[in-house]
């Protein structure tokens, strides 16, 4: 994955945008260092 805008998209036909900083990487997790379930609270309402 390289840096910048990216859009995710979801089994139930949801998206959302995402900006990943740096020059990349080669894993996603490695650019998502938690692993969130839905159920859990927003990190960052923004």
């Amino acid at each position: 994955m390289v840096g910048g805008d990216h859009e995710i998209g979801f089994v139930d036909g949801s998206w959302c945008t995402v900006c990943f900083w740096g020059k990349g990487w080669s894993r996603m997790s490695d650019a998502f260092p938690l692993r969130l379930s839905h159920l859990d609270p927003v990190p960052y309402a923004g």
